[in-house]
């Protein structure tokens, strides 16, 4: 669904049409009655607008409330529990077994371990509610090649499956077709919760952006239909483009978002990524981590270069306001400490820069 209309745009097939006509209405209804914002261009509140229309109608449709978009109809019916499959792209659930849904399937040492256990006992808890409450609204699901697969109410669908088990029925709004913006709202949903897994918000957001492609946004619609700052747009950019460290994070080996912007505005080089990387996986930080990788990086054969072969070593100019302090570290021993392993004595271009890497290494220790 679009989220800002064009002047004079030519009017489209009559299904696109309709649903882009009910969103455009909320946007302008919601722009008509809000106060006038300053810095805020009417394109911005335009955008705004709309995502919080998208974002009603969908959260009406799913309390059973709203009347079913045009081309995504849906209708209402007791599903047999076995016949339903839990979608796998759902990041709060991905760590379940659909099988067995009380039991914790990562190992105790693993990262999300206790953040798996926690939304376990939040569905054994519900199963319980739910055994003396009835439900209080539908699950969503779509059907495709003969089964059915959850829309929203994974959670809600995992506690009825405990409570009754996969022999009953559990009311459902089934959809002929996967919905459209499904993975632009549930981004929007999952990211206001602090626990939610760093690979599972970026997976939504790699998705979530698919949903505004071809809609002509401006950045700063873009992140604002999305729910979320202009920092943290920016930064979750930065990171799906990094293809070596969002598989450090698909790996669980970054597990912070800071960690991850850190790496990439500190080693450019993808090669010495993967080296930072394999070191974190061993348990140093971030800072041991990027020098033992420089150590690792000097300390491998360079091809050689045609032409004369070095006289001379040089000390590197030491610059910055801590220029002195290194000059006195340096005279006093400071460099005897840092890492020489491997250097070969009798070439002087395996000296300068090991040396000129160590005296890098002792600058970035005085900051």
């Amino acid at each position: 669904m679009g989220l800002r209309t064009k002047k004079n745009r030519k009017t489209q097939e009559s299904a696109a049409s309709s649903e882009e006509s009910v969103v455009q209405k909320k946007s302008d209804a919601a722009i008509e009655n809000s106060d006038k914002t300053s810095g805020i261009t009417k394109n911005m509140q335009r955008s705004i607008a709309a995502a919080k229309a998208v974002e009603s109608t969908w959260s009406a449709d799913r309390a059973g409330m709203a009347e079913p978009v045009k081309g995504e109809d849906f209708i209402e019916d007791d599903i047999p529990v076995a016949s339903i499959v839990l979608n796998k792209k759902n990041a709060r659930t991905r760590y379940i077994l659909p099988a067995n849904p009380t039991k914790n399937a990562l190992d105790p040492d693993h990262r999300y371990f206790k953040i798996n256990q926690r939304l376990i006992d939040g569905i054994v808890e519900f199963a319980e509610h739910l055994k003396s409450e009835p439900i209080q609204s539908r699950i969503a699901v779509y059907q495709e090649a003969g089964r059915y697969i959850t829309v929203f109410g994974h959670r809600r669908f995992l506690a009825w499956k405990v409570a009754f088990g996969d022999s009953v029925t559990i009311p459902c709004k089934v959809y002929h077709k996967e919905p459209k913006k499904q993975r632009l709202l549930k981004f929007i949903e999952n990211s206001q919760k602090e626990d939610l897994p760093l690979d599972a918000d970026l997976l939504d957001f790699i998705e979530a952006l698919k949903d505004l492609e071809g809609q002509g946004l401006t950045t700063p619609e873009i992140y604002t239909a999305l729910g979320i700052s202009k920092t943290i747009y920016y930064q979750n950019t930065q990171i799906v483009k990094s293809k070596v460290v969002l598989q450090g994070i698909l790996d669980f080996i970054i597990t912070s978002k800071s960690v991850a912007t850190e790496l990439i505005k500190k080693v450019a080089d993808e090669k010495m990524q993967i080296d930072v990387i394999a070191l974190l996986a061993k348990g140093k930080s971030l800072d041991e981590a990027i020098n033992a990788a420089k150590v690792q990086a000097a300390q491998k054969p360079k091809p050689k270069r045609a032409g004369r072969t070095r006289s001379s070593i040089s000390i590197p100019a030491l610059k910055g306001k801590h220029a002195s302090k290194a000059a006195r570290a340096i005279i006093e021993g400071g460099l005897k400490d840092l890492d020489w392993k491997g250097v070969d004595w009798d070439n002087l271009d395996s000296v300068q820069s090991r040396l000129a890497l160590n005296i890098d290494i002792l600058m970035s220790k005085l900051k």
